[in-house]
């Protein structure tokens, strides 16, 4: 016998609410080598294959996983979306190797792109500008726009 997802209610026939984690935040000390899970959820009821939200129920659960880093929480046939790959064999610590090369790449990708658009300002390059000042969402701040050259 398998044992209920305590994710999932039953509000009526055929009406039901899955709580699902919309923020995920990892809390990684690297002075005492913890690591913590932070989940934010609230209830979610699927009408037309999308989620919509049900009252403002939330749901935190806060958990460490410093003595689970070798548990493997997917199970056997869950698959990246993506590629294929079984995760199954993906342990925590797993994630959080995947999370901190993620960090590294993107960290990494926003200081180029800030070295270049700096570049492009200590040069006058005004081809690195949007080309359009509506392309600017500057939420009603008097800032003036980039001249677009023409």
């Amino acid at each position: 016998m398998s044992t209920p997802n305590s994710r999932f209610k039953l509000l009526g026939p055929g009406i039901l609410t899955e709580m699902i984690a919309h923020q995920t935040q990892l809390l990684y000390n690297p002075s005492v080598q913890s690591i913590e899970a932070l989940f934010t959820g609230s209830p979610f009821l699927r009408v037309e294959n999308r989620y919509v939200p049900v009252g403002n129920e939330m749901d935190i659960l806060r958990l460490d996983l410093t003595p689970r880093l070798a548990e493997r929480p997917a199970k056997a046939g869950d698959l990246d979306p993506v590629t294929g790959v079984d995760l199954s064999n993906v342990s925590v610590a797993g994630v959080m190797v995947i999370m901190k090369r993620a960090y590294d790449n993107f960290h990494n990708e926003r200081a180029a792109m800030m070295a270049a658009q700096l570049r492009a300002i200590e040069n006058n390059d005004i081809s690195a500008y949007p080309t359009n000042a509506t392309e600017y969402n500057f939420s009603g701040l008097n800032v003036p726009t980039v001249p677009t050259g023409d």
